[in-house]
């Protein structure tokens, strides 16, 4: 009896023993033997419409390469259904084999009217894996594929790729409430894959980025926690567990990141002692001698054309700033303890006086202060234009340049309130018929906005201007409004547009500017 059993096994091994000998024979070393012509590729294409032989006509294509796929992404142009499906068909079977036919599956089988061969397309796209990232955008559209099998199938595709699909990851969301049961569980299958393969590559993953995940992955829990029901336990506890492990890489360790950043940068700790050894000095000097910043930015400035090396002297840097002296020296306990130490002259008092006096005429015009100050503007550049500082200009004259503006008897009524009113202008001469401004450093401001406006951003004006400049002989006062002009081109630089030729120019000639070699190396 026992023996009756071994000789029925034997029977029976040895036929499929000698199949598979035989299939193993056909599909490598007969197709070897047999060359990739166009003719015999074609020949392959026809045979695929026949079941029996499927096996060794994909195995025969599969040896032909890049011939045989794109004689196969040409067959989806057919007109018969079948050929397009036996097309799309080998050209998964063929796997990563077929990438070059990506762009065809993409654009072509995907938008097919036949849902069999839009299926067939994502399981092809699918086979290729991360190879076929390229047609995660087309994959994408396909989720709103009216066909389940279709959309099944795209979700298998998407998962297929891992975090390369993760740009429809907020489409493949909402393939969580699809009503196909199938779709929705290839659906978080396809979520575990991609968040598998965020959770390999968390710890690399910039601070956006991973925020971003895990913002992805929190919507997509949400949306299955009010169905839990319909999907796999397994599938969404490995959901949960990788946003735990993705949120975990949110806070990380800040001593090795230090650590490692020192180690990139050792530079970097110097630079902090440098800056906080510097301001704390100068914060200390601020609140204790808030004079001597002033004097030692003063003393610095002559410095301010220093060329940094390492830059081949293209980048200059002002040594005040450099040692950050400069960031104090605007400071309004620098400026009062300045402005203590003045001792305004008895025109100023006067002036002061006037424009604080409570017993203010009661027939003050209602001006605007922005007019005044247009015309305040006007008047000083009147008077400095000529020599380019402080002077008096007859009465008559000046009434007729700021005419200009808005008619004689305007101007006229705003002349006698900076004069009358506000004490800012006072006539002289014998016959009162020339007016100048009360306090020289009043008008040189006002006269330098003015400039700066009035110029602007007109390159050609600044040049004709500095011309002039050259012009005029070399004196105190007039380097004084220089360096006013350059201090308002500083300040209104953001809302003026000054070329930035313009403020060196002018140091050069206020004698700020460094142009000594021997200079710098005495620093």
């Amino acid at each position: 009896m026992k023996k009756s059993r071994k000789l029925q096994f034997i029977i029976l091994w040895l036929p499929i023993s000698s199949f598979c000998f035989c299939f193993n024979f056909l599909s490598i070393d007969i197709v070897r033997a047999e060359a990739c012509s166009d003719r015999e590729i074609n020949s392959y294409i026809t045979k695929l419409g026949n079941t029996n032989e499927w096996i060794f006509t994909v195995a025969a294509l599969k040896k032909c390469g890049d011939r045989a796929v794109k004689a196969l992404s040409q067959e989806l142009q057919q007109k018969d259904e079948n050929i397009r499906i036996n097309a799309v068909a080998a050209l998964g079977s063929l796997g990563a084999a077929a990438h070059s036919a990506i762009p065809a599956l993409s654009v072509t089988a995907l938008a097919d009217k036949s849902p069999v061969v839009r299926s067939s397309a994502a399981y092809a796209l699918g086979s290729m894996g991360v190879a076929a990232e390229s047609a995660v955008p087309a994959l994408t559209v396909a989720l709103q594929d009216e066909d389940r099998s279709v959309r099944s199938m795209v979700v298998s595709a998407i998962g297929s790729m891992g975090a390369a699909a993760e740009s429809a990851v907020p489409a493949l969301s909402q393939t969580l409430r699809d009503p196909d049961r199938t779709v929705r569980s290839n659906a978080i299958y396809a979520w575990a894959k991609i968040a598998t393969g965020w959770q390999q590559k968390a710890a690399t993953l910039s601070h956006l980025q991973l925020e971003r995940d895990i913002r992805e992955l929190e919507m997509a829990l949400k949306i299955i926690e009010t169905s839990q029901e319909l999907f796999p336990e397994a599938e969404v506890a490995l959901l949960r567990q990788s946003s735990q492990i993705l949120k975990s890489h949110r806070y990380p360790n800040w001593s090795e990141n230090g650590l490692k950043l020192l180690s990139q940068y050792r530079w970097l700790p110097i630079g902090v002692v440098y800056i906080a050894t510097l301001a704390s000095f100068w914060s200390l000097l601020l609140w204790q001698r808030p004079l001597w910043i002033l004097g030692i930015n003063n003393a610095l400035q002559r410095y301010s054309s220093i060329a940094l090396p390492g830059f081949s002297g293209r980048m200059k840097l002002p040594i005040n700033w450099l040692v950050l002296v400069g960031f104090f020296h605007y400071h309004p306990r620098v400026l009062n303890a300045w402005f203590a130490t003045q001792t305004l002259d008895p025109q100023t008092q006067q002036a002061l006086a006037q424009s604080n006096s409570a017993s203010k005429p009661t027939d003050v015009p209602l001006l605007e202060a922005d007019s005044v100050q247009k015309y305040a503007k006007a008047i000083a550049w009147e008077c400095i234009k000529q020599t380019f500082q402080p002077a008096a200009v007859k009465r008559e004259q000046l009434l007729s340049e700021i005419g200009a503006i808005a008619g004689y008897d305007t101007a006229k009524i705003y002349l006698e309130h900076l004069e009358q009113n506000l004490g800012l202008l006072q006539a002289i001469g014998k016959a009162q018929d020339k007016v100048r401004f009360t306090h020289d450093l009043l008008a040189e401001y006002l006269a330098s906005q003015y400039l700066v406006e009035l110029c602007c951003d007109n390159e050609n004006n600044w040049r004709k201007f500095l011309a002039r400049v050259d012009t005029v002989p070399d004196c105190v006062a007039m380097k004084r409004f220089l360096l006013s002009v350059r201090d308002c081109c500083m300040a209104l630089q953001a809302t003026v547009k000054v070329p930035s030729f313009v403020t060196e120019e002018l140091s050069q000639r206020a004698g700020i500017a460094q142009k000594s070699p021997s200079q710098i190396q005495a620093v």
